[in-house]
């Protein structure tokens, strides 16, 4: 049996989509015959202070767990307020007019977080990481980031214990279009990256955009292994049928390069012309950005089309995707950015009401599987709004358009290719 290493600072019980990913990929790897460890931190409010799993599945993995600090984390646990992250955006701060706040991002961001938050990782664990992956003698390595620290973790310990790296990122190191560098903190940055990365045999990343640009900047082989959904999540018993057409938005949303203030247009221009009202339709959010959504609908004056939560465990986002009409997706100002989200709406089985600027990668999930629908303007979303309202009042119910073309994204195809990559490097 063959044995593989995945390094990644965070792991379950940590709520987040990567780990989610992560999970797949060990009880997977499991059923096709791979023994599985994963190295991540340890479990307490220093590495980590978001929501935890309430489900915790045994997959029969190995779990190594090494001490760590999360800055951010870390900080919020000492002062109660937030620096940064967990859904209150710095754009705010940018924006805004208070020098000391924009001084104290910048160094954040710049200087105090390099190469990240989660960089004590490494500091502390260049001893136990190498002595803990020799115990389990592994005959691959694959690492995943972000955190970037995972990336040097795997790579300190690939130059001591000699076997094959797979270095994946679900997020770009530099280049990225959302973080806001200074040009001296990214070029240092990126000289970090090409030395981490270097001694590794192969790159995974999520989409075509991503390979290309991880390409261009390695000339190493890149791999695309979509993020994907697990059936397994889902539980298909049928729609519950609503008393008013339900939308819903789940998860993080980024205000400087998604355009959720489109929906809130539509809205408002419907209400005010009197098509719809809160008898017959509701927008739902759950997530970290609260005070966004509820500044936008003040702004527009449909607070009472609005039901805004903040976030709540994963079991529940999945039962709400799957209760709701509608499942709301706000597309990127750059191509090629596949969140996890879309692919997890793919496995909700519930009409994708995709939103914002055209990118021909959503275009190309939507459209073959006949998942759903994308707008670009609050003009055509509130034609299609009324689209989708109209077969609702007539049956109290919206039929999903899907095929099964989506079956080709489930979790248990990109470990599978996943498997095969890593066969193919081990080959002799």
């Amino acid at each position: 049996m063959k044995k593989v290493l995945i390094v990644s600072y965070a792991y379950k019980p940590f709520q987040t989509i990567g780990v989610t990913r992560i999970v797949s990929y060990v009880k997977y790897l499991k059923r096709l015959g791979w023994d599985v460890a994963v190295m991540s931190a340890k479990d307490n409010k220093w590495t980590y202070d978001g929501l935890r799993s309430e489900e915790d599945e045994e997959l029969g993995e190995h779990i190594i767990r090494l001490k760590g600090i999360s800055l951010a984390s870390s900080i919020r646990a000492l002062t109660g307020h937030r620096l940064k992250g967990s859904g209150q955006s710095t754009s705010e701060i940018t924006r805004g007019r208070n020098p000391f706040k924009k001084c104290a991002l910048y160094f954040y961001k710049n200087w105090l977080s390099y190469p990240d938050e989660c960089a004590s990782w490494l500091w502390f664990n260049r001893g136990n990481a190498v002595r803990e992956a020799r115990k389990f003698d592994p005959d691959i390595i694959l690492s995943t980031a972000l955190p970037v620290s995972s990336h040097l973790v795997a790579s300190h310990i690939q130059k001591k214990l000699l076997v094959p790296w797979i270095a994946e990122y679900r997020d770009l190191w530099t280049g990225h279009f959302m973080f806001e560098r200074s040009t001296t903190a990214e070029d240092r940055q990126r000289r970090l990256e090409l030395k981490t990365i270097e001694n590794a045999a192969h790159l995974v990343t999520v989409s075509e955009p991503l390979a290309g640009a991880l390409r261009d900047l390695h000339g190493k082989e890149t791999s695309i292994i979509y993020n994907g959904f697990d059936p397994d999540d889902f539980y298909q018993t049928g729609k519950k049928n609503n008393h008013k057409m339900t939308m819903i938005y789940t998860g993080m949303v980024y205000d400087e390069v998604q355009k959720p203030g489109i929906l809130f247009e539509a809205l408002s221009d419907l209400k005010r012309q009197g098509a719809i009202s809160s008898a017959d339709l509701e927008f739902k959010y759950y997530g970290p950005n609260q005070a966004l959504f509820q500044s936008l609908a003040n702004k527009h004056e449909v607070n009472d089309l609005c039901t805004i939560n903040g976030s709540v465990p994963r079991s529940v986002v999945l039962r709400e995707q799957q209760e709701a009409d509608l499942l709301v997706f706000f597309s990127f100002s750059k191509e090629g950015w596949l969140s996890g989200k879309i692919f997890e709406y793919l496995g909700a089985a519930r009409n994708i009401l995709a939103i914002g600027p055209e990118d021909k990668y959503i275009r190309e999930l939507i459209d073959p599987t006949a998942c759903g629908v994308y707008v670009h303007d609050a003009t055509r979303l509130g034609e299609t709004l009324l689209q989708f309202l109209g077969e609702f009042r007539a049956s109290a119910f919206l039929k999903y358009s899907g095929n099964d073309l989506r079956f080709q994204y489930t979790r248990e195809t990109m470990a599978l290719r996943l498997s095969t990559l890593m066969e193919t490097i081990l080959r002799p």
